[in-house]
């Protein structure tokens, strides 16, 4: 396509845009690549439905990302300057608009000369008892969903102290198990449709609570159990932990994954939707829709901001909780954890940093090779999971 020549499949107000363009920067091979970029994602499908001028306007944005791209960037701060519908707005979640523009992601600057993240205080190996997911009633749990186990480990020895069959003969280990703990009993996640009640006195399973799905994330506030399902039903439910009555089932789409719950919100992003949601606690009601990157697997909260993670080289992002959008990004498919206010990165390569948690910047770093995974924190050290050993990490002061 040259400035005097446009695709006569495109609809009207598309073509006007794009004769009012062809005067303007962006040049027109970006157009060209514009036109590829929506005809070739299967987000296009999404527009089908909508008026013509809303098709319009996604064409407008994905102009606009290919430029941001292509330019050279003016500043350090990648997170750039409040959009003017969010600065504009008024000071309410529900009255913000994401982003328009998706923020350019950040890479993992060079680690070399930065002062040490921590030291490595204890190594356990724990064999084939699995990782780190829970830090309660005296015990690191580790998780081992091949076997579908639940095993204690002594925080201070690495000593394998008691194995709870949460999932005897598991038929898939598809998902991961997870464990949370309520105060009084730890709940896990069974691959037989339920959430699995454990009696830690006895290490006992005295419980199973049909929820009729394998609940991916799960997540416990005021004695209620909050669980994503992730492609099975594609629903968030909660669930009483006095009566194990199921109190909510609300149904979504693209696959509910990462999940968060605090004291006045409930949030909730889906791993195939490019989106997250907050819930009405109550009802499980969408109250709002936000602009973050796909695949996302956890949100971590602390004051106005939501930490989100996942997989698929899906950015490490901070959300701002009072703009209503995505204000950093670093790329590099980094896991996260919170020891108080501090956050901690886990890159590729078997790497810890600690991060600034307004811009993302590595401050220190700790290089230990491997891969780390699944983390929980205890008494301000983080217990993580490097093959079949536990690694225990004291953070610098």
């Amino acid at each position: 396509m040259n400035r005097s020549q446009l695709r006569g499949d495109l609809p009207e107000p598309v073509r006007r845009y794009f004769l009012e363009v062809a005067t303007m920067e962006p040049p027109s091979d970006l157009l060209d690549a514009a036109v590829a970029e929506i005809e070739q994602t299967p987000h296009v499908n999404r527009f089908s439905l909508i008026p013509i001028v809303a098709f319009a306007a996604a064409v407008v944005a994905a102009v606009a990302i290919l430029a941001s791209t292509l330019l050279p960037s003016g500043g350090q701060n990648i997170g750039g300057e409040p959009s003017p519908t969010a600065t504009d707005a008024a000071p309410s979640v529900a009255s913000v608009a994401p982003s328009a523009t998706p923020l350019p992601i950040a890479s993992l600057p060079p680690l070399d000369g930065l002062p040490s993240a921590g030291a490595v205080v204890a190594t356990y190996e724990v064999g084939d008892a699995g990782y780190p997911v829970l830090d309660a009633h005296g015990s690191i749990w580790l998780a081992n969903p091949e076997t579908g186990t639940l095993s204690r480990m002594d925080p201070n020895t690495g000593e394998i102290t008691g194995t709870v069959a949460v999932n005897p003969d598991p038929e898939t280990t598809r998902y991961d198990l997870n464990a949370v703990s309520d105060g009084t009993y730890v709940w896990a996640t069974g691959t037989d449709g339920t959430m699995v009640k454990i009696d830690p006195a006895t290490n006992e399973v005295v419980e199973r609570v049909d929820v009729g799905t394998i609940a991916y994330r799960v997540a416990i506030h005021d004695g209620q159990l909050w669980v994503t399902d992730l492609d099975a039903g594609n629903r968030v439910l909660r669930i009483d932990t006095e009566s194990g009555e199921v109190v909510l089932d609300q149904q979504f789409t693209l696959w509910p994954a990462a999940l968060a719950v605090t004291d006045a919100e409930v949030w909730m992003a889906p791993y195939q939707d490019d989106h997250m949601v907050r819930l009405d606690p109550a009802t499980g009601e969408t109250l709002d829709r936000f602009e973050v990157s796909s695949f996302s697997m956890e949100i971590l909260p602390l004051g106005d901001s939501l930490y989100i993670t996942g997989n698929q080289e899906r950015p490490l992002e901070r959300f701002s909780i009072s703009e209503g959008r995505v204000v950093e990004r670093l790329g590099g498919e980094l896991g996260a954890r919170l020891v108080g206010d501090r956050l901690f990165g886990f890159a590729p390569g078997g790497v810890f940093m600690e991060l600034d948690p307004m811009t993302l910047r590595p401050m220190s770093a700790l290089t230990l090779g491997g891969e780390l995974g699944w983390s929980v924190v205890r008494d301000g050290l983080l217990y993580v999971a490097a093959g079949s050993e536990v690694v225990v990490i004291q953070p610098t002061e």
